[in-house]
C-alpha cells in the first residue's frame, strides 16, 4: 500500500531574510565532501517537532530573525522553538504553542530580543527535496529543501500525514547552558603557546557580521604565535571545531562548514553549547570554558536523551 501523498499546509506570504527548510543532517557524505548541514541549533529543532508529535529530526522552517508569515492551506497543527518570537493568528496575540491553525487563517511569527533563529514545525514535518538522505538545504550547492534556495513568498510548505499518536504530551525542558560555551582542547592546542591558550579562555569576544551558516567568525583578542605561518596540513573538520586563521582570530565552524581544513584547531565546542552559540546574534559576546573529556561525554549523552537524537560528531 502506497502512503498517502503529502499536501500543501500553508503559502509564504513573507518568508524572512534567510529562511530554509532543515532536519538535524546529512550524514555519511563528508568523505566525499558534501557537509553535514541541518539545522544550526539542533536542539530547538528538536524541541520544536516533538511538540506536535514529530520526530525530533524531521524537517522545519528555520528563520533568521524573521518575521514570516504564511496562509494556512488547510487546518494544521504548528509549534515554534527557539528564539523568542510573538505569534499572530488572523492578527491577534496567541500563546499556545502549538497551536491549530485553520483553514484560511494567517500565521505570523514576529522576532524579540536577542536571539537568532527560531523553528516551525509542522505536524507531519515538511516535505520537501532529499537529497542523500536528508531534506536539509544546503544553499552553496543548490540542493535540498526548496531546490536548494532560500525561501519566498508564494512558496508553499508541503507535510506529510501526522502521526497517529499527535502531539507529544510531555516534553522534556532542554537544559541551560553556561554563559561560557563549553569546549574540550582542539587536535592543534597543545601547538599554541601556553600564553596563547590562557588568552583564549580568557577573552571576550564578539560574533562578526560576516558569519553565516558555514562558520561564525569571533573578533576580538588575537592569539599570537602559532608558527610563522599559521596553517596546519589539511585534515578533516566538523561542526564545534573552533580554528585559528592566521590573524589570530578564532571561527566556529558550524552546520554548512567545509569537511577539510588547514587552520589549526585549538578547541572543539560542546553539542549543546554550539546550538546555544548559533543563537548569538552579530556584536553578541562568546567566551569559553574548558572541560574534561568525562565532564564533556556526560554533557553530551545528558543532551542527547533530552534531544531524542546524538549530537556527537558524525561522518
Amino acid at each position: 500500500m502506497k502512503p498517502e501523498a503529502p499536501s500543501a499546509a500553508v503559502e509564504l506570504l513573507e518568508a524572512g531574510p534567510f529562511t530554509t527548510i532543515q532536519d538535524s543532517g546529512r550524514f555519511g557524505y563528508r568523505r566525499f565532501g558534501v557537509p553535514v548541514s541541518g539545522a544550526l541549533d539542533a536542539s530547538s529543532l528538536s524541541l520544536a517537532n516533538r511538540r506536535v508529535g514529530n520526530r525530533p529530526e524531521a524537517a522545519a522552517l528555520e528563520v533568521f530573525h524573521g518575521p514570516t508569515a504564511m496562509t494556512a492551506l488547510e487546518s494544521c497543527l504548528v509549534s515554534h522553538a527557539g528564539s523568542a518570537v510573538t505569534v499572530f493568528v488572523d492578527g491577534d496575540v496567541v500563546k499556545e504553542n502549538p497551536l491549530r491553525v485553520q483553514s484560511g487563517s494567517t500565521l505570523k511569527l514576529e522576532s524579540r530580543g536577542d536571539s537568532t533563529i527560531f523553528y516551525v514545525a509542522f505536524a507531519g514535518g515538511i516535505r520537501a527535496d532529499e537529497v542523500m538522505g536528508s531534506m536539509s538545504t544546503y544553499v552553496r550547492a543548490k540542493f535540498g529543501g526548496r531546490g536548494g534556495r532560500v525561501l519566498r513568498e508564494g512558496d508553499q510548505i508541503f507535510v506529510f500525514p501526522p502521526s497517529s499518536e499527535g502531539a507529544s504530551t510531555r516534553v522534556d525542558a532542554m537544559s541551560e547552558t553556561p554563559k561560557a560555551h563549553r569546549v574540550v582542547l582542539g587536535p592543534h592546542a597543545e601547538l599554541f603557546p601556553r600564553e596563547s591558550l590562557q588568552s583564549f579562555f580568557k577573552a571576550e569576544y564578539r560574533v562578526s557580521f560576516s558569519s553565516d551558516r558555514m562558520g561564525y567568525r569571533l573578533e576580538g583578542l588575537a592569539l599570537r604565535g602559532f608558527r610563522d605561518w599559521g596553517r596546519v596540513l589539511t585534515f578533516p573538520v566538523f561542526p564545534g571545531m573552533v580554528q585559528i586563521t592566521p590573524d589570530g582570530l578564532p571561527i566556529v565552524l558550524m552546520a554548512d562548514c567545509q569537511t577539510t581544513g588547514g587552520y589549526p584547531v585549538i578547541a572543539m565546542v560542546l553539542g549543546p553549547d554550539l546550538c546555544a552559540l548559533a543563537q548569538k546574534s552579530p556584536g553578541s559576546s562568546v567566551s569559553f570554558q574548558e572541560v574534561s573529556d568525562g565532564q564533556a561525554s556526560g554533557i553530551l549523552e545528558s543532551f542527547g536523551r533530552t534531544t531524542g537524537f546524538s549530537l556527537r560528531p558524525k561522518e
